[in-house]
């Protein structure tokens, strides 16, 4: 019998996501000493967290501020105010060029409205998501060292997968259709209902493209709705990027390298 983790994920009660068109101010550093301020429209947001296109890179588990008009139904405090101050934690931050133009699709987890102390000490600080809180928002703690980003370019090109567990003996023990959310030639994104422990061994089938292969898990972590965001690496054969990339190409849209879902842990 499989053992699974059990995480605090399961205990998020998350309302959907909204697509929105609410004006905001986001704040971020490029160093201790130097900030930037930026006015963005907010494409989606829900009381756990929102994504907004910038003119900045920002690193992915850096803490940036964000000032909107939050619905009340959404808010997890300050139920009153005109307006709702939140910090979010970036999640990605993936450049976008759209007929010519460049900027940088960004998507933040609402982690309250206190900095911590490590951060009034080092706003370079990086974090990742440690659980939930009760209302909805989402707990963190330090990270050990910043993100790095895997090599190679990944596509944002949601694509249907199926994944399968292996038991003893190579035999596969469970599998189901699952989701990739971006993907690259030697890896993928995948989110799912099952739970796969780190170096593990998996075997994957994008039917689409004609493009079967096994993966070791790299991490695996809480997504939204009680599933879970699993990073693998190929390790048989290399996936066929032209199809996304000339899709892609056609709506005049592509995204550049980075990551979709922050690792728990670099």
């Amino acid at each position: 019998m499989r053992k699974r983790r059990k995480s605090a994920s399961h205990e998020v009660r998350e309302e959907p996501r909204k697509e929105v068109e609410l004006k905001a101010i986001v704040q971020g550093h490029t160093s201790p000493e130097d900030k930037w301020k930026e006015t963005v429209t907010v494409e989606n947001v829900s009381r756990s967290g929102a994504s907004f296109h910038l003119g900045h890179g920002c690193n992915i588990g850096t803490l940036l501020t964000i000032v909107l008009p939050l619905p009340a139904e959404l808010r997890a405090y300050d139920l009153n105010e005109n307006v709702y101050p939140a910090i979010g934690l970036v999640q990605y931050c993936t450049e976008t060029i759209n007929n010519g133009d460049s900027s940088y699709k960004v998507g933040v987890a609402f982690v309250g409205k206190t900095f911590p102390d490590s951060y009034l000490a080092n706003p370079m600080q990086n974090y990742h998501i440690a659980g939930s809180q009760p209302s909805g928002i989402w707990k963190i703690t330090e990270s050990s060292a910043p993100f790095t980003p895997r090599g190679g370019v990944r596509y944002w090109a949601p694509t249907d997968a199926t994944i399968s567990l292996f038991q003893r003996e190579n035999r596969i023990q469970s599998k189901e259709d699952a989701r990739a959310l971006n993907i690259s030639s030697t890896g993928a994104l995948i989110v799912g209902t099952l739970q796969p422990e780190k170096d593990e061994r998996v075997k994957l089938a994008f039917k689409e493209h004609d493009f079967y292969t096994l993966a070791t898990v790299r991490n695996c972590r809480p997504a939204k709705e009680g599933k879970w965001a699993v990073h693998l690496e190929f390790f048989e054969s290399r996936f066929p990027l032209k199809k996304i990339v000339d899709a892609l190409a056609k709506k005049k849209e592509i995204d550049l390298p980075d990551e979709e879902l922050q690792t728990q842990e670099a």
